[in-house]
Parts: C-alpha cells; structure tokens; sequence
C-alpha cells in the first residue's frame, strides 16, 4: 500500500511520508498505534480485492461448512449474491476499506462474511427486492469494521473485560458509522445498520440506548445474524453441532427480536438437518450431567444476588443510567426464568442414567440445556460489563447497589470444561465411526 499523505500519530509524530510504500508487516506493526486521522484515509492499495474475490470468498465459506450449504441449497440466488459483491465496490475506497479489513483482522473479516451471507439469505427467504438485499449483505460485512480500531489485546482477550476496555469495546459501532459515512453516497441505511447493531429492543444496548422502533430494521437483522454466527462459530461447530441446534436459544430470545425477523431466522436454521449423537461414553454423560449442573448453580448464584438487588430498587424516578440496568435485567432474567434452565433436573438426569434409558436422548436433553446456559452466561458477562462501565461514572445511590453483584461476579470462578469432557467433544460424537 501507498501514502497518499502525510501519517502522523496522535502525539503528531511523523509515520509515514507521503508517497510512502508501507508493507503489510510496517502496516501490522503500526496498527495499534493511535493515529491523528484513521490509517485507511491516508492509504491506497495496489492490489485490491474485487468484486469477483468476494464472491469466492462467500463461496469458499459455504463449501466449507455443512450447515451453510442446506441453507445455501433451498435459498440460494447466484446472481443475487453477485450482485451484492458487486455493489458494495460500487462506493469510492470502499474497496479499499474492505481489503484492509481482509488483511489486518483475517478471523474477523470471514465472521463479518458468515453474518453478510446469512443477512443475504434472510432478505431472499423473506422474498425481498434485490436492494433491500444488497444492503442487509453490505450492512453484515461491514457491522463490526469499528473494530479496526480498538486494540486487539482488548477484542482477543479471554476471560472478563475490565469496565475500561468495555467502554472502548462499546466505541466500534460509532468509530464504523463515522468511517463510512466519509464514504462518498455510502447508503444511509447500511450506516444506520453499523451504528444500531447492537442496540436492544428494551434499550439496554449500546451506544444509544434505543428502543423498539428507534433502532432501524437493518440493524436488528445484522444483530440476530451477528449472534448466530458468535454462538455456531463458538459454540456449536466445534463439538460437532448443526447450525438447525440453535433453535432453543433463539427462542429464549423471542422478546428481543420483532416476530418477522425472529421467525425468518427460524426458518434458515430449522433448513438443516439436527444433529444426532451416534456414539455416546458413558462416564462422559456422567461428567456433563456434573458440568451442567455446576453451570446451574453459577447462574443461580448471580440471579440470587440480582434479584435482592432488584427487589431494593424503587421504580419511581429512577436515573436514567440505573433505569437502563432494572430494564436489562428484567430482560435476562424474563429469559432464565422462562426457559426454565434455572431449575435443576440434576437429580432427575442421575435416575435416568442408572434406569439405563435412551442415553441418546438424554444427551441431547442435557446438551440442550447446557448450550442454553452458555448463552444466558454470555448475556450475564455483558450485564456484567455494563455495570462496570456504569458505576464508577455514577453517584446514584440505586446504581451503587449493583456493587454488590460486581464483586461476587469477581469473586466467583466459572465452571470450567472438564478434560475428559473436552476429549469427548474433540471425538466428535456426532459423526459416523
């Protein structure tokens, strides 16, 4: 790549002369440095992808997976999705954006893929024009390109994000928003799309905190795809799973999401086939009966806490800060309750083992609610890092209470995978011998 001007640092310090060729491995080797303007205004590539390299791209990435090909056999438009590839270089330095994206962050680019593919689907599954289409794929690309520009030690982390580095991870959906619209006649609902994607039905998302109709409808399809794709990607696909066995996770969902778009997502993943155990280890079924059950008490445990808390807070004239939290949490824990996962049928499991039933059957009930519970953990670590990122701004004495939650959420250590559990999964029970 070449400057085309002059690259300082945020200090103002001279990077890169203008007309400056800049390798991949300079380019690596500066990305995490703050910068006085972003690095792609600056930049111009010599070899760019283009719009037939996209298109291979999608195509490679559906080859490659079992699930995306069902849904790719019922739904798929060749000549739609070509056209999608196509418009998107359709802005100036668009391309360039992308092939940039392509480069510094490989992983990420193919999951932003995975939900533009599934955005594109969706909008020919629910029979909608071409450019409605082409703007549900460039919106899914494009959602998370924000995040060029938070450090990777922050996105790459494992394990809990302190309250600092949720507030920069929090920053992606506006820094893309203000990236494209620099973009010369960059649609405005594809911008829209990148700056509401994660905001919440009942407000509890970021960065505005919108509600119901106040987040546009682009961005709420690009947000389901975006979680579909986080827990398949995750969760699901490297034990063997099928994307058809997401369905009981999105219906914990079903208030979070409008019906229309809930339901057309219920059609894409019931197009494939469910997963079914073909060799089951016993004593693993005993050690995951055991896992699930500690996963049980580690929820329960925060859900005691949370709704003390909730119980002390008054609803009249509450700070809008500490109204947002009461309105998160009666919406995690509307989930817990209602898909009944907080009630343990531990003892009820340990019977069925020694009665010798369908062990199969059993293993799915039990996988079931354990990749249920990895979500409602999930959406607990983001309470969790709202909290965090609230409190210490705030001198509300209703948002001090979750200081209670914070620190018992610090203190308590998650149920980690057991080996022998592990060591299962990597077999791939789901599969033939």
């Amino acid at each position: 790549m070449t400057a085309t001007g002059d690259i300082y640092s945020a200090r103002k310090r001279l990077l890169f002369k203008s007309g400056s060729v800049i390798s991949i491995e300079d380019y690596e080797s500066h990305r995490k440095t703050p910068l006085l303007h972003p690095f792609e205004e600056y930049v111009t590539l010599v070899e760019k992808i283009a719009p037939n390299d996209l298109y291979q791209k999608v195509s490679e990435l559906v080859e490659d997976d079992h699930s995306l090909r069902s849904i790719d056999q019922k739904f798929a438009q060749r000549e739609v999705l070509s056209g999608c590839c196509k418009k998107i270089f359709q802005y100036p330095r668009l391309d360039e954006i992308v092939t940039l994206f392509f480069i510094s962050r490989p992983q990420l680019f193919a999951q932003s893929l995975r939900v533009a593919y599934l955005a594109y689907v969706f909008g020919i599954s629910s029979k909608y024009p071409q450019e409605k289409i082409e703007a549900l794929f460039i919106a899914g690309l494009l959602h998370d390109i924000g995040l060029l520009f938070i450090s990777p030690k922050i996105t790459n982390k494992v394990g809990k994000l302190t309250g600092e580095e949720w507030a920069k991870i929090q920053l992606h959906p506006i820094i893309g928003y203000k990236m494209l619209r620099n973009v010369d006649n960059f649609p405005l609902e594809c911008g829209r799309a990148v700056l509401d994607h994660h905001e919440c039905v009942d407000g509890s998302g970021y960065c505005r905190n919108k509600k119901g109709d106040e987040i546009h409808w682009e961005a709420l399809v690009v947000s389901i795809m975006d979680d579909v794709v986080a827990i398949y990607q995750n969760k699901l696909k490297p034990i063997g799973r099928n994307l058809s066995d997401l369905e009981p996770t999105i219906l914990m969902n079903t208030h979070g999401y409008p019906r229309d778009i809930l339901s057309g997502t219920l059609a894409l993943v019931k197009c494939v086939e469910p997963s079914v155990v073909k060799r089951i280890d016993l004593q693993s079924l005993h050690v995951m009966v055991e896992y699930t059950y500690q996963q049980q008490l580690y929820i329960n445990k925060f859900f005691d806490v949370l709704t003390t808390i909730d119980g002390q807070i008054k609803e009249i004239n509450l700070a809008k800060d500490a109204q947002l939290l009461k309105d998160a949490w009666e919406r995690l824990s509307m989930t817990i309750t209602s898909s009944g996962i907080n009630e343990s049928s531990y003892m009820e499991w340990l019977l069925r083992l020694e009665s010798e039933e369908d062990w199969i059957e059993l293993y799915t009930e039990i996988e079931f609610t354990r990749l249920m519970l990895e979500e409602v953990i999930y959406e607990m670590n983001n309470f969790y890092n709202n909290v965090s990122g609230l409190i210490p701004k705030s001198k509300n004495d209703d948002l001090n209470n979750y200081k209670v939650f914070t620190h018992v959420y610090m203190a308590t250590q998650r149920p980690t995978v057991p080996e022998m559990l592990q060591k299962y999964w990597d077999s791939h029970p789901y599969d033939e011998e």
